[in-house]
């Protein structure tokens, strides 16, 4: 509804917000705050028995969330914020474009068209503005990042709907995932940065998305 496109529309402003800090970082937080609220709900709405599932549901569903987060976070490290996030507001409309080639799915051509019109919005947008003319390869990789975690969204959606509907449960074991893969590789790979205080909110707010 409304609520989820305002919600959505604050992920740039906020990931843009902690640039400043570590991404296995931002995202363990995230993630961990996330998860701890999914179990409060789950404790109240869940269901142990819908968490009983194939295994490659719960790989699809842990890569695509995770990957999509992961690779949205890190782009904001290495290019300018407004195009980051357009370029990951795509996959919706990959969404549109690739559901034509599942089986089953009714194909309607307005779709394909508010699609198209979409796609020739953003490369106007990016294209017209003079800071794509001074890019460096700095730049270049936030885009390819942003690039691919639009292509992991659009692939995880696609997936959840066909494969494994997303419950309270799920979203809460994803989440538990996606904190424990993000703290073990900061841990590991990155050197940990005190987030100040408007950070810790952001961050906090990042995880009630």
């Amino acid at each position: 509804g409304y609520g989820s496109i305002i919600l959505w529309s604050l992920s740039g402003i906020l990931t843009a917000a902690v640039s400043g800090i570590p991404t296995f970082e931002v995202l363990s937080i995230a993630f961990g705050i996330s998860f701890l609220l999914s179990c409060f709900g789950w404790s109240l709405w869940g269901n142990f028995k819908n968490i009983k599932r194939p295994i490659y549901t719960w790989i699809l569903g842990i890569a695509g969330i995770y990957g999509s987060e992961a690779l949205y976070v890190a782009a904001f490290k290495h290019a300018p914020a407004a195009h980051v996030d357009l370029i990951s507001s795509l996959w919706p409309i990959f969404v549109v474009i690739c559901s034509i080639f599942i089986p089953n799915e009714k194909f309607v051509a307005r779709y394909l068209v508010a699609s198209i019109i979409g796609f020739f919005g953003v490369y106007c947008i990016i294209f017209g503005d003079q800071q794509w003319l001074s890019i460096g390869d700095n730049h270049a990789l936030g885009y390819f990042l942003a690039f691919l975690g639009a292509c992991m969204a659009c692939l995880y959606t696609l997936t959840s709907h066909r494969y494994c509907d997303t419950t309270i449960e799920t979203t809460t074991i994803y989440a538990g995932c996606s904190a424990l893969i993000s703290l073990l590789l900061h841990l590991n790979y990155e050197v940990t940065i005190a987030p100040t205080s408007m950070e810790w909110l952001t961050m906090i707010v990042m995880g009630l998305l």
